[in-house]
């Protein structure tokens, strides 16, 4: 099988000096095309940090992350974006996406270009990203 995803030694702090805490440390795992992967844990264990260095909404500290056999370390933000917007998608915890809208009152082929339809930051401040797979 051909990876999708490939982590090696990623590793995540936050905070400084005596406040810092560290979400992820030397996680490595892949993912082939194809698999179906559950990430879960108890709270506080640094699921939603996975996801986010997954998304390239947040960079590790060390370590390294490829998609489909290319590194992502040095991809340019318009990269990142057509990443986020085409290849990836997330369901949020509050199920919410608009205001007074909530994906089960949408037809699902207008989820799409309704995200599509809005700017990165307005997606990005609301906690929304696009997916072509539904």
């Amino acid at each position: 099988m051909n990876n999708l995803f490939t982590c090696q030694n990623i590793t995540k702090y936050f905070g400084e000096n005596t406040n810092r805490t560290r979400a992820l440390f030397d996680v490595s795992f892949s993912v082939d095309m194809g698999e179906s992967v559950a990430i879960v844990g108890p709270s506080g264990c640094g699921k939603t940090t996975l996801l986010n260095v997954l998304s390239l909404l947040i960079r590790p500290d060390s370590g390294t992350f490829s998609y489909c056999g290319f590194p992502v370390e040095q991809w340019k933000e318009r990269q990142k974006s057509l990443y986020r917007n085409s290849e990836i998608g997330f369901i949020v915890q509050d199920f919410v996406l608009l205001a007074g809208q909530f994906v089960r009152n949408l037809p699902s082929r207008n989820v799409h270009q309704l995200l599509k339809s809005m700017s990165f930051e307005r997606r990005r401040k609301g906690g929304i990203q696009s997916t072509r797979h539904f």
